[in-house]
């Protein structure tokens, strides 16, 4: 059987088909591209200036502002004085000059009020706060996407910047698109634990904290967009993990330090009350100590203690440590084991310790878990110190755990 009649019949058809879909593309180009001189411009670099783009058509947001706690401000901080100060000048002088907050990056222990305490910067500023985790993101483009929709030419609805279809009309929107930008002037952007970012976001984001702009590429036109002033935040454990380039963009690094004993009574009671809760005297001197200086760990607390009752004694912070196998301290069974292998090491040699992979190894835990969760705690209550060969106990752990092993120490 001949089928070449057959072949050409199909190649005809399609021909045609593409031949209607080119033409349709162009009577539904949007005005701004110079369709005589398309092919030149997909071989250059496009500029699209955001803040033309009219943002207020009543489509949600793709990302959701962070509220601050209606009872926080910079002004009633407490805790972190001199970087509160430091803050507010910088946000002062923001507002004075109408310009976005600089970038910045804090860092420290996990529960610190990193988050919070941006949160309350936004408000000061009168932009929005919006947080974003690196591990949902996976490439520079999704992260591109968060921040964006594409614009149908056809029907104008607003489309997920990923999809190459109108979810309104079916139209392709695969080549010309208007970006519409979920964010404003002055807005922070957070990411969370922005040692995770990947290697190509970090990249990617380079451009718009230097100069304001992303480079884009679609359907294989470079496109620079530039975005309204924003403010780029990130908070970290491990502040050494950040590639220079990137860390060096955030004009502002501040490390949070844990927080007094009196601090914590304040941050508590303040607490308690935003949420219609008391606490006695001897109860908030109790979880306060506990608590190790970390705002998250007795807010927790506070929210096991009001599972019992809104007004909260010592006997109900008491009865919380028993359920959890808490000390006096505030230390658990995991803290006591550590300690436990600390000084089985100091006994072996003179002035002996444990590095931190040899107390997560005993544990069974990573290390990461033993530095992140753990060993802050101990740190804090001063139960051991960092040697140069390792952990050790201090005198107080040794005198309120361990004195009849004291003399056993090397």
């Amino acid at each position: 059987m001949d089928l070449a009649p057959f072949i050409g019949a199909v190649i005809c058809v399609t021909t045609l088909v593409l031949a209607f879909k080119g033409k349709k593309a162009i009577e539904t180009a949007p005005e701004e591209y110079d369709l005589d001189n398309f092919e030149a411009d997909c071989a250059s670099e496009v500029t699209i200036q955001l803040d033309e783009v009219e943002t207020d058509d009543g489509t949600e947001d793709m990302l959701t502002p962070q509220l601050t706690e209606s009872y926080l401000t910079l002004e009633n901080y407490v805790g972190q004085t001199r970087n509160v100060e430091y803050l507010l000048n910088h946000v002062r002088k923001s507002k004075a000059t109408d310009k976005p907050l600089p970038h910045i990056v804090l860092w420290g222990s996990g529960g610190l009020g990193k988050s919070t305490l941006l949160k309350a910067a936004a408000d000061h500023m009168g932009g929005r706060f919006f947080e974003l985790v690196p591990a949902n993101l996976k490439t520079s483009k999704e992260l591109f996407g968060v921040f964006f929709r594409k614009e149908c030419p056809t029907c104008h609805h607003y489309n997920p910047y990923s999809t190459n279809r109108c979810l309104e009309c079916r139209e392709s929107i695969s080549i010309y698109f208007t970006p519409r930008c979920s964010l404003k002037n002055k807005d922070i952007v957070f990411f969370e634990e922005c040692h995770g970012l990947r290697e190509d976001i970090e990249e990617a984001m380079y451009s718009l904290m230097q100069d304001g702009y992303m480079m884009v590429r679609y359907n294989g036109i470079d496109q620079k967009v530039t975005f309204p002033n924003i403010t780029i935040a990130g908070a970290t454990t491990q502040l050494g993990q950040l590639k220079k380039p990137f860390r060096d963009r955030f004009k502002l690094q501040l490390k949070l330090e844990h927080y007094t004993q009196d601090e914590m009574k304040q941050i508590i009671k303040m607490y308690a009350e935003s949420r219609g809760l008391t606490i006695d005297e001897s109860g908030l001197e109790i979880l306060a100590r506990i608590s190790h200086g970390v705002p998250r760990v007795a807010k927790n607390r506070l929210g096991d203690a009001e599972t019992l009752s809104n007004d909260i004694t010592i006997d109900e912070i008491q009865t919380v440590m028993r359920l959890l196998r808490l000390d006096e301290n505030g230390l658990d069974d995991t803290h006591h084991k550590g300690m436990r292998h600390i000084l089985a090491r100091m006994k072996v040699s003179k002035n002996g310790g444990a590095g931190s992979a040899s107390i997560a190894s005993s544990l069974g835990v990573p290390k990461i878990v033993w530095e992140e969760l753990f060993e802050p705690a101990l740190l804090y209550q001063d139960m051991i110190f960092m040697g140069s060969r390792g952990r050790r106990l201090t005198s107080k752990a040794l005198e309120v755990y361990y004195a009849t092993e004291k003399s056993e120490v090397k």
